[in-house]
């Protein structure tokens, strides 16, 4: 906006500088409504997307310098005291008017009235004091300002505490729930070598009750399918992909060489050997059928 406005007055210039006073080339060029805003606009265009506080520093600089510029062109320039208003409220934008605040603008105060001071003396030759009205209806401008926008203000920065203190407690928190998953993890790595070495005992148990009745790997598979899901033959048979034949020949197989009669009896069997780990002495011995 600050780029569009500066070209527009580089425009507005150049034709009253041209075409209206009919100035040459030189004398036109050496305006510094010319040249100036125009190394001004092309500035705030090179920096426009650049976020650092010394490109901040260099926008509210420029508009403090426009406003000397308009001030010293007359003591009651509108534009001068505007921009200077603009710099003021852009400097608490970017937050350079957070520390000591009330000192810095006090002293934004003085200089500014000294500029207004010293450009109408320059002006009037040596009347005094005639820019005090325009000081006085300048800071009146800006009371009248601030009374309206105050309760805005005073809610505003009300917010920006609220969401300071939320943020230190979500920063808080954070840090808490990384600890705490810190923790889980770890004590999911415990769990996990924890399982790992239970599954090779348990496999190594299953192995050796197999070895010890005799019984294939294909009938000790059916066992702990049966065991653990409780499924009929059938189902199980389509698990597999073989017939329901298959698995009661190996059902049937399985309970001669367990000495057991049924299911219930089999997984009754097969449960205590998985809790004790204990093969009981009156069960049978078999060798390893391949």
């Amino acid at each position: 906006m600050m780029s569009i406005f500066g070209i527009c007055v580089s425009l507005l210039n150049a034709v009253i500088v041209f075409i209206i006073e009919k100035n040459n080339l030189i004398e036109g060029f050496n305006n510094p409504n010319i040249y100036l805003v125009f190394i001004i606009t092309l500035v705030t265009i090179l920096t426009r997307n650049i976020i650092t506080d010394l490109v901040r520093l260099i926008h509210v600089s420029i508009l403090i310098l426009i406003s000397i510029i308009g001030i010293f062109g007359a003591y009651n320039s509108f534009s001068g005291l505007g921009f200077f208003c603009l710099a003021v409220v852009l400097s608490f934008k970017y937050g350079f008017l957070n520390s000591y605040p009330k000192t810095k603008l006090v002293i934004a105060g003085i200089v500014i009235s000294f500029i207004v001071e010293l450009s109408a003396y320059l002006d009037q030759g040596h009347t005094r004091g005639v820019g005090i009205s325009i000081i006085l209806f300048f800071f009146a401008y800006l009371m009248f300002l601030y009374t309206i926008y105050k309760s805005d203000i005073d809610s505003i920065e009300s917010s920006k505490k609220e969401l300071e203190k939320n943020l230190s407690q979500l920063i808080a928190e954070r840090s808490q729930l990384e600890s705490n998953l810190s923790e889980q993890k770890q004590l999911l790595v415990e769990y996990e070598q924890q399982i790992k070495k239970a599954l090779v005992e348990e496999t190594g148990n299953l192995e050796k009750f197999r070895e010890t009745y005799g019984l294939t790997k294909k009938e000790m598979e059916v066992l702990i399918i049966v065991y653990e899901t409780g499924k009929t033959n059938q189902e199980i048979a389509e698990d597999l992909h073989i017939a329901v034949g298959t698995v009661k020949q190996h059902l049937s197989r399985s309970y001669t060489k367990l000495d057991v009669r049924n299911r219930t009896q089999m997984q009754a069997m097969l449960r205590e050997f998985r809790t004790t780990g204990i093969l009981p002495e009156t069960m049978p011995k078999h060798e390893v059928l391949i």
